[in-house]
């Protein structure tokens, strides 16, 4: 899991960065026409077929996102400038831009045709993180009659210590996730197989080993953070529609963001225990979590970079910035944890949500509802699992007794352990064959 990151980073052997002026005390004049002329000459219509959208090069490790932009002929200065920013390319960065590239893309819009010819075309910014610069970006304006080819492209700053630093971590952890399955799950498989009564409870609790680890979630949430410049490249991916497969790539990249919702859930359960809360939550499968979490990522940052939301994040750049670097960079690690919360309180609310409406769907009907009224029904199993059962076309079975301990913890939320997370996923169910009958319970 820790390595589904290099969908869309870079593997540290494979990196040959260019030196270029990154320094905090290297004027913006200094930087930006280096840093300009590196990136027109590696993205431009000889080197890039002018019907590509998007462009990765991993061992540079640069981006690319290009396409054409109609403005009006006489200029726009009553439209607010942040509807023209969400159109431009990288429209996640009408949260990212600083206040000059801001100002230069809000005054390039409000001047007409002929006063646009003598602009400036270009603007760069450093973007940083956490005080260090990870990213510059410079967009670009290409005039052609009233249609320019507006490009925005970046190099991801990073240097090969610190990218060989994320690999081993990585790896690390993702030893440690198999460890922990095997430890807490898998070899309780073999003696649950030869003697099934001899397996019992223990403090440990194997229905969901890794995705409520305290050491997991914080590791990996840990990992979405230092790596949120990559996570800007993601959000790229997500902000243009034209090509479906890097739309993809780029929700695929963005799920790793419910590892956010997971620490959210974990470490908000002693608050919802120690306030008898658990019947205002819904358990959820962490499983589709990871599955749904890549269907809603993408689509959900869009909607934020093309709405009036982006104004709440703005502020947020300047924060711990240098007054000095207001103009010309942003600070970017409040504006990357308020995403992460965003992201994260997706299943919160739908947690909260079920609940509500299934009580008012109770009221409406004017009885009583159960949140589980078939547990001893074999369409009680897992999404999962029922998908399995019906590929290996197992007779159907009759519905017997059972489902006590289900119903008890539905009937008695106090005894969950993990009062958000559902066990379902990871239950064990049993084929039992009566003696005096062929069916099969």
């Amino acid at each position: 899991m820790p390595l589904k990151a290099y969908m869309t980073e870079s593997y540290p052997w494979s990196l040959r960065l260019a030196i270029l002026p990154m320094g905090d005390n290297v004027s913006h004049d200094t930087y930006e026409p280096q840093i300009y002329a590196f990136l027109s000459a590696q993205y431009n219509n000889a080197t890039v077929s002018p019907s590509t959208t998007f462009s990765r090069d991993h061992v540079k490790n640069t981006y690319l996102l290009r396409f054409a932009l109609s403005l009006p002929t006489h200029g726009d200065s009553s439209t607010p400038c942040w509807s023209w920013l969400a159109r431009f390319p990288d429209n996640v960065a009408a949260i990212f831009y600083s206040l000059e590239k801001r100002q230069f893309v809000c005054d390039f819009v409000a001047a007409n045709a002929s006063s646009r010819l003598s602009m400036k075309l270009h603007h760069c910014q450093k973007n940083r993180l956490f005080g260090v610069t990870p990213d510059e970006a410079s967009p670009v304006n290409i005039p052609d009659s009233t249609y320019y080819t507006v490009y925005h492209s970046g190099q991801v700053w990073g240097g090969r210590a610190m990218c060989w630093v994320k690999f081993t971590w990585r790896c690390a952890l993702g030893v440690y996730i198999l460890w922990l399955m095997w430890r807490v799950y898998y070899r309780h498989y073999g003696p649950l197989v030869r003697n099934l009564r001899a397996i019992g409870l223990d403090k440990q609790c194997h229905t969901y080993p890794v995705k409520d680890h305290p050491i997991v979630v914080v590791g990996m949430t840990v990992d979405c953070i230092v790596g949120a410049a990559y996570l800007g490249v993601a959000t790229i991916r997500v902000t243009q529609v034209t090509d479906v497969t890097e739309f993809a790539v780029g929700c695929l990249y963005g799920s790793r963001t419910v590892w956010a919702a997971y620490l959210t859930m974990r470490f908000i359960t002693p608050l919802v225990k120690r306030h008898c809360w658990e019947r205002h939550f819904e358990p959820l499968d962490p499983g589709v979590m990871a599955l749904t979490a890549s269907l809603y990522a993408g689509p959900l940052v869009f909607i934020v970079c093309n709405s009036p939301l982006l104004l709440l994040f703005q502020p947020l750049l300047t924060v711990f910035l240098p007054p000095e670097h207001h103009y010309d960079a942003v600070d970017s690690e409040l504006v990357t944890i308020g995403l992460l919360m965003l992201l994260a309180s997706v299943p919160i609310v739908r947690s909260v949500w079920i609940p509500k409406l299934l009580r008012q769907c109770s009221i409406k009907q004017g009885g009583a509802t159960t949140l589980r009224n078939d547990v001893a029904s074999s369409q009680f199993n897992d999404l999962k699992q029922r998908i399995l059962f019906g590929l290996l076309r197992r007779p159907c079975s009759v519905d017997q007794v059972g489902g006590s301990l289900h119903s008890l913890l539905d009937e008695c939320c106090r005894v969950q352990r993990l009062p958000l997370f559902s066990p379902r996923g990871a239950d064990c169910f049993v084929t039992c064959v009566p003696p005096t009958t062929n069916d099969t319970t």
